[in-house]
Formats: C-alpha cells, structure tokens, sequence
C-alpha cells in the first residue's frame, strides 16, 4: 500500500494549480451509491485505511454539497495513532445548502471549512445572504464563482484553491462532482479507484463518464487490497 500511494503522492505542478488526486469508490457494476443515491459502504477496512492515508497527504478535501446531505461527513483523518492535520473541507455549493449544525462545521480546524457557492440572483439575495450569515456564524469560510452551464466553473474553483494556499487536492465526489470534473477542461493528475466486489444492480447510483470508454485514460497500476481491487488511472492522450 505505501508504495503504491507513493508512486501517485501529490507533486507541486509548474504551473500553480493544485494538484488533484480525484478517488472514490465502486461496485464491481461502477455504482457508488444504492437506490435514490443512498449511502453504501463499499470499501473494505484496508482500502479506508489507504483513503485516509490519501487524505493525510493532501492539503484540502472536496466533496459535493449531495454528499453533505446525504452522508454529513466529518472529512477528517481517522487512522490509528495519527496525529498530523486533517485536510481543509472544501464543499461545492452553488445555494449554500449546507446545514449550519453539520458534522463537518463540529470539527476543531485550524482552517475554517471552505464552502464555494455561486453568486446569487438578485431575487435569492436575501434569502441566500441570511444562509450566508448562518453558516459564517457556525464557523464556515465562503467564497464564490462564476458558473460554466448547469455546474461550478473548474477552473475558477481551482483560483479559489490556490489564492486559499492549497497545492494538493483530493477530490471525493460525489457522482455530480465526479461528472463535472471528468467532464470539464481540468485534468485530474491521478484518479484512485477502489472497486469493491459488490454488485449494487441497476437500481444503485453512478457516475457515467467511464475512463475505461475514453482512451486517453489509461490504467497504470492496480493493487490488490482483499476484498477490493485499487486501480490508478491516468490521463495519456
């Protein structure tokens, strides 16, 4: 597992933007969530231990505001005996949905949680203004960006990032975020994929930007962590 996690740890990249380790977990049928994208526990007790490693080595955690309302996360490092620092939150939140009493907001940081929010329409100021205020006040920093389509604009997320001082970003979903991600102009430097043996069936939910159905993709190491296979990918056009 160390050497594995090694051959893909974070490197500074010439042209300023964080590093981005992009992983998450899948059943063998590529899903990452039950039915009505309900929490599923795919990793087994030795591949949540190399997530949580992964995370002990990057700067900043990203997740999707679906994944704080459906899982409320504390995004922190839970290994035993670990004493280092936790990754700095950061949550994709176009509305500020973000519940001030969420597990992630409970957590002692020395960097306050990061939420990055779309600037609102002048008929949702007030309403969005009051969000703001409540979750300021429950110990969030917030910061905003432009759209590009129907999601957050990448590349403005990433500015956002590195003015915040982040060089090394782990990106765990969930499947919107993944989507948008892959689909975007950002290329991820390494994507970790921990797939379990379970088959979830049509009715569990995925991501559906394939890097096996893209060539530019390739697979360049698997390891064997029993029950689940970790699998690496990087981008080789």
């Amino acid at each position: 597992m160390d050497a594995f996690l090694a051959a893909h740890a974070p490197n500074a990249r010439v042209d300023g933007r964080p590093w981005i380790t992009l992983t998450f977990a899948q059943s063998r049928d590529g899903k990452i969530a039950g039915a009505q994208k309900q929490p599923l526990r795919l990793s087994g007790p030795t591949s949540m231990q190399m997530t949580h490693k992964l995370r002990a080595a990057h700067d900043a955690i990203l997740v999707g505001i679906g994944t704080i309302l459906m899982d409320n996360p504390r995004l922190n490092v839970r290994l035993d005996g670990y004493q280092g620092p936790s990754p700095r939150p950061v949550v994709l939140d176009s509305y500020l949905r973000t519940p001030p009493s969420c597990r992630l907001l409970q957590v002692a940081r020395p960097l306050r949680p990061l939420l990055i929010a779309a600037e609102p329409r002048a008929d949702e100021a007030d309403a969005w203004n009051a969000r703001r205020h409540a979750l300021e006040a429950a110990g969030a920093h917030i910061r905003t960006v432009p759209r590009h389509g129907t999601t957050l604009a990448w590349d403005a997320i990433l500015k956002v990032l590195a003015s915040e001082g982040v060089h090394a970003l782990m990106v765990e979903g969930g499947s919107g975020v993944i989507d948008s991600l892959l689909q975007s102009r950002v290329v991820p430097d390494v994507v970790i994929v921990t797939v379990s043996p379970l088959v979830v069936g049509e009715l569990g939910y995925g991501y559906t930007t394939r890097l096996s159905d893209q060539s530019a993709w390739q697979s360049v190491q698997t390891l064997a962590l029993e029950p689940d296979t970790i699998v690496a990918w990087k981008y080789q056009p």
